[in-house]
């Protein structure tokens, strides 16, 4: 008797084709690692590998501000101005409160002799750094923020003790 076996096996959009068992459901981080290789290569300055791995995480997220603003800084620090042109622009349309974006607009449009623009931006990252800026705050920064005011507190109480 002739035993045939059938193999079954099912598409998990994020972790190809797998056999049941053995799916890891890691989806998203095979998702995602171009677009953290790409956030890596840029803190190193390997600028042409950040390109590299934007580019390649572009396919999915073409959509999101973050990779936007990479492709962005990875263009400017290489010195390509008109081609940070489009990513920044998607990054302000898809994220105008973020400060960074806002520099880094600036940046741009003053590299491309742009002034009236890289003044707008830069005038917007100032606003928007300000009014966003305890939103962004750290935890060491507001411990020391916090410790800053009790210290200037403390002296305004002894200065008014000793008048």
């Amino acid at each position: 008797v002739l035993v045939i076996s059938y193999v079954f096996f099912f598409f998990q959009a994020e972790d190809g084709i797998r056999d049941l068992v053995r799916s890891r459901g890691l989806g998203d981080v095979y998702k995602r690692q171009n677009l953290y290789l790409a956030k890596i290569e840029f803190e190193l300055h390997n600028y042409n590998s950040a390109l590299d791995y934007a580019n390649k995480a572009e396919y999915l997220f073409s959509d999101f501000w973050e990779l936007n603003l990479i492709l962005a800084k990875v263009y400017y620090n290489l010195n390509m101005f008109a081609h940070a042109v489009t990513p920044i622009q998607k990054a302000i349309k898809l994220n105008s409160k973020d400060s960074v974006v806002q520099e880094y607009a600036g940046k741009i449009y003053y590299q491309l002799q742009d002034y009236k623009k890289a003044e707008v931006f830069f005038a917007q990252c100032i606003a928007v750094s300000y009014t966003h800026l305890r939103a962004h705050e750290t935890v060491l920064d507001l411990v020391c923020r916090l410790l800053l005011e009790k210290k200037k507190k403390n002296t305004q109480q002894t200065k008014k003790n000793s008048t």
